[in-house]
Formats: structure tokens, C-alpha cells, sequence
């Protein structure tokens, strides 16, 4: 046996064991069913993927599906892992940092003005908070 054919029967054999291993695996449609896109369900990014949704984290809030009865339908969810930065580049911005005091009640901001904020989405420029 010459140096090619080992590594053609090698190749051989490799693709044999493969094919035994995934006999009763399926793959998932390439348009999975939205019943997947559940409330809670944590969306993590393809480590391929670049742009805005680059090694990003996203928990869904609500999903309609578009045939539902009003004839609209999305998915909402949030950016878990983008903080904003911090002020003059320095750490990650704070609620204080990035909300007028007049905009939330005293209370609010007394708990969660030292708060960590992300980045949530690039959709609304509005504050969603989110807490455990």
C-alpha cells in the first residue's frame, strides 16, 4: 500500500463511523418552527456572524408569529451583553450616567442608579430594565 491509499481508506473508514453516528439524526429545517422563539429563550450569535448582532447574547421578551390576527407579528428581545461605555471612554455607563434624574422617580434610581447599562438593541431609544 502506497502513502494515498492509507489515507483514502482512513477517510473511508471516518466516513463510515460518521454515517453510523448521524443515522437518526435530522438536521433542523432552515426556517425552524416559531415555536422556538418562546419568551425567555436566550439567542446566542454564530461565532461567524459580524455586524451589529457580533457575539451578542439576546433573552426574547415576546414573539407574535405574522399570520397571527391583527396581521403584524415580530420578536422582541433584549442585548444582553453590550454595555454601554462609560463616561469619557472610563468602564460601563450607569443608569445615572445615561438617564436624567427627572426622567425616573427617586426610588428607581436609588436602587438601580449604579446599575450597569447595556446596549439593548438597535431598534428603540427606549429603556427596557431588566433584573434578577
Amino acid at each position: 500500500k502506497n502513502k494515498n491509499s492509507e489515507i483514502i481508506e482512513d477517510d473511508n473508514k471516518y466516513a463510515k463511523k460518521l454515517a453510523s453516528l448521524a443515522k437518526d439524526v435530522q438536521a433542523l429545517p432552515a426556517y425552524p418552527p416559531s415555536s422556538y422563539l418562546q419568551p425567555g429563550t436566550y439567542l446566542v450569535a454564530h461565532p461567524l456572524i459580524d455586524g451589529y448582532f457580533s457575539k451578542t447574547v439576546i433573552v426574547l421578551l415576546d414573539h407574535t408569529d405574522t399570520d397571527s390576527d391583527d396581521g403584524h407579528g415580530g420578536t422582541y428581545g433584549l442585548v444582553l451583553n453590550k454595555n454601554i461605555s462609560g463616561l469619557n471612554g472610563n468602564g460601563s455607563a450607569t443608569l445615572k450616567d445615561v438617564v436624567r434624574e427627572e426622567c425616573v422617580s427617586i426610588d428607581t434610581m436609588s436602587v438601580f442608579g449604579d446599575s450597569v447599562v447595556s446596549h439593548g438593541g438597535p431598534v428603540q431609544d427606549t429603556i427596557q430594565m431588566l433584573y434578577s
